[in-house]
């Protein structure tokens, strides 16, 4: 039977798929495609943290709705905001961001990257509420999150999984 999935998935989860019997049908994103999907992929990353009860599946969702953000991070050049002035865009003690961010990235216009740098903020200012609601701190998040990474890749291969079976 063949399943439909159309998402974004780590580099390292197409070899598991195959290495379980299973075939799967992808392809790599083009450059303007993989933005948009990126940002889906925070989305889901996002409900599934927000379904998960045990602590493990807690700081496994924050570990991979930060991958998810890290990523965007790399992709849209993230700064901090001008009035902020410093240059560092995390807090050096805490790994917190500071403030407000501004998102940088070719081929995204004005109104877009407002759009972006308001919905990163927001979910990274949700994942650190979240986590020390659970009694998770940024660096644990951290490390499970460069585990994970290790484990199942990141993605730099941009790649869609349109289906398994």
């Amino acid at each position: 039977m063949t399943t439909y999935h159309n998402k974004l998935v780590r580099d390292g989860i197409i070899d598991k798929i195959l290495r379980g019997g299973e075939t799967a049908d992808w392809r790599p994103l083009s450059a303007d495609e993989f933005l948009p999907r990126l940002v889906e992929k925070l989305a889901e990353e996002s409900e599934e943290l927000e379904k998960a009860q045990e602590p493990k599946d807690v700081l496994s969702e924050c570990a991979d709705v930060l991958e998810v953000w890290r990523e965007l991070e790399r992709r849209c050049v993230i700064y901090p905001d001008a009035s902020v002035h410093t240059p560092e865009l995390y807090d050096a003690d805490s790994s917190h961001l500071r403030r407000r961010i501004f998102v940088r990235a070719t081929g995204i216009a004005g109104s877009e990257r407002a759009r972006y740098a308001e919905l990163l903020t927001g979910f990274y200012w949700a994942l650190i509420s979240l986590a020390r609601a659970e009694g998770l701190s940024f660096a644990q998040i951290e490390s499970a999150r460069q585990e994970k990474r290790l484990r199942v890749g990141g993605f730099e291969k941009k790649i869609l999984l349109i289906s398994t079976g």
